[in-house]
C-alpha cells in the first residue's frame, strides 16, 4: 500500500497523478489522524481523472474500520464504489499451493 504516513502533504504526490495508483494490501493497518485526510484527498483528487487499483483481503464493509472516521470513510467509499469494477476471487489462496 502507498505509505500515506511518508507522503507528508498531498502536493508531494501530484507528479504521480499521471499514472494509475495501485494500493496493495489495503486495510492491513488502520489509517490514523492526518493519514485519513491525506487518503481522502488522494481519492478525491483522482476521482473522474485517473484510475485507482485497490487490492484488499477485507470486504468493503470493513473498510470503515480501517479509515476510522465515518465521515471520511463515507466520502472515500462513495467515490471508490461509484464507478468501481470489482473482481472478487474465491477459493484457496495460491500462496498455499506454492
Amino acid at each position: 500500500m502507498l505509505c500515506i504516513k511518508s507522503i507528508g502533504s498531498c502536493s508531494s504526490v501530484r507528479p504521480f497523478f499521471k499514472f494509475s495508483l495501485i494500493l496493495d494490501d489495503f486495510g492491513m493497518k488502520k489509517l490514523e489522524g492526518q493519514q485519513q485526510n491525506d487518503f481522502e484527498q488522494i481519492i478525491d483528487d483522482r476521482y473522474n481523472r485517473k484510475s485507482i487499483i485497490i487490492v484488499s483481503q477485507l470486504p468493503i464493509a470493513d473498510w470503515y474500520n480501517v479509515i476510522n472516521n465515518e465521515l471520511i470513510a463515507e466520502a472515500c467509499l462513495d467515490r471508490i464504489v461509484h464507478k468501481a469494477v470489482r473482481f472478487e476471487l474465491k477459493g484457496d489462496s495460491l500462496r498455499k499451493k506454492y
